[in-house]
């Protein structure tokens, strides 16, 4: 594989997957004006190639420090990104609370905790009723709805009574290719890329089965 012209979008999940313990990887988020603890080579034309020097340098650097860079540079670009084991960590981006010498866990009660979650339909009805039950299994969840009013005031909800940032509205319409790029575009910048991708949104007009043919 090779890179396009849309590196800003396909960096970040190349960035997350650095990180992967097996488990889960740390958020990743775009940043301006922070300190880079840690500057990748620039992008080759092979992303396989790429990738394997960026795992290289990131071990080097985990293994003598025992923690994580809090940023991450790319060369020969503007682009960096602030690691985190959750959002807020991430958009901080002044030091990862994680540490990556420790074991993932395997506990079945922990299988979607600090994962990172999109909801489509999440709004309302029982796309809510998901949103809510993985919030409160310890996700980070996308509400992500053509809704876009009721999805914020859900995240809003979720997020002050949680006091750190669980949830994000994304507007969509999932009939529309492009507004579905635009909104995975958006995932890259805010956490790097997605655990679980939850398709609840419903793209056939509600009516009474008296009405089918």
């Amino acid at each position: 594989m090779t890179f396009t012209d849309r590196l800003a979008y396909e960096i970040p999940p190349l960035v997350r997957g650095l990180t992967f313990d097996g488990q889960k990887g740390l958020f990743v988020h775009a940043v301006t004006g922070k300190k880079v603890d840690l500057m990748l080579n620039p992008v080759s034309e092979s992303m396989e190639e790429t990738v394997v020097q960026w795992k290289r340098l990131l071990d080097a650097y985990t293994e003598e420090r025992r923690v994580y860079p809090a940023v991450i540079g790319i060369g020969e670009t503007d682009f960096t990104y602030g690691l985190g084991t959750n959002y807020d960590e991430a958009v901080r981006a002044e030091g990862v609370s994680a540490l990556p010498v420790l074991p993932p866990s395997d506990s079945r009660s922990d299988v979607v905790r600090d994962k990172i979650v999109l909801v489509t339909g999440g709004a309302q009805g029982f796309g809510e009723g998901m949103v809510r039950s993985l919030v409160e299994q310890g996700s980070f969840v996308y509400i992500a709805d053509m809704n876009e009013q009721g999805a914020k005031k859900l995240a809003d909800e979720l997020n002050y009574e949680a006091c750190i940032t669980v949830a994000k509205s994304l507007a969509v319409n999932v009939t529309d290719e492009t507004s579905v790029e635009a909104m995975m575009d958006q995932v890259a910048l805010e956490t790097g890329s997605l655990d679980v991708f939850v398709s609840n949104a419903g793209v056939l007009r509600a009516g009474s089965v008296k009405a089918m043919s």
